[in-house]
């Protein structure tokens, strides 16, 4: 959230902004439909399309991976990198399931590795998640973008990147003119690569190719559809 409004106040501080941090991307895509925000950054998950509507434009901005959320203790935290299929036996926790499609996906994506991921926890409380972690009665996963400081928990990439979310930014042509929207999606592109570089395990990832993956970055909890950030742009009252 704080990349988009970061961007919007220089690109246009003469602006009046009202922000929307929202955990419903239905919400986000209905509110974009109807014209009631401007501006939006989602994340979307492959196979899961949003149906943002015709008078929306999208761009991704970028793919950003799933790390694993391990205890500093576990036998795979010994890895640098983890395979999908070394986690079969193990139960996750995750986030309440919504229209974001997260839950199903792990269901497919785990599927495809050969098993079935065992969901045994489910919270919305990123820091209930990771004490579960911590405590190994379940792992789970992570956006290397973000900072999770956990006491006892280590992150470690995925092998072949079997998880990842498009990063999308969306906004209304009849408010937003393209050349703004291109000026922000510059900004905020810039704004994630100085965040790679502030985490070195991510940096260390991104820099060794990504894995030379196709579904990695090219130019940021468990596994969940990050919360919609919205915003709506009103000229500023004179006075």
């Amino acid at each position: 959230m704080s990349l988009l409004i970061s961007a919007l106040f220089e690109l246009v501080p003469e602006r009046r902004l009202g922000i929307d941090a929202r955990r419903s991307v239905h919400t986000l895509v209905k509110a974009l439909s109807q014209s009631k925000c401007d501006i939006a950054v989602f994340g979307e998950f492959p196979g899961f399309p949003l149906p943002v509507g015709e008078s929306v434009v999208t761009r991704t901005l970028l793919r950003e991976p799933v790390f694993v959320l391990l205890a500093e203790d576990h036998p795979l935290a010994r890895q640098e990198m983890v395979g999908l299929r070394d986690l079969r036996d193990e139960e996750w926790v995750m986030p309440e399931a919504d229209e974001s499609g997260v839950h199903a996906y792990l269901h497919l994506t785990c599927q495809s590795a050969g098993f079935t991921p065992r969901i045994a926890h489910v919270t919305p409380d990123l820091s209930v998640a990771q004490i579960l972690v911590a405590g190994r009665r379940a792992v789970c996963g992570v956006w290397p973008s973000a900072d999770v400081p956990a006491q006892g928990t280590v992150q470690r990439p995925l092998a072949d990147v079997p998880f990842h979310r498009r990063l999308q930014l969306a906004w209304n042509p009849e408010s937003v003119p393209a050349e703004l929207a291109d000026a922000v999606g510059e900004r905020l592109l810039a704004a994630y690569l100085s965040l790679v570089r502030q985490r070195p395990q991510y940096l260390a990832w991104w820099e060794g190719g990504a894995r030379s993956s196709p579904s990695a970055p090219r130019t940021t909890d468990p596994p969940r559809a990050p919360a919609p950030r919205t915003v709506r742009l009103r000229p500023r009252p004179s006075g």
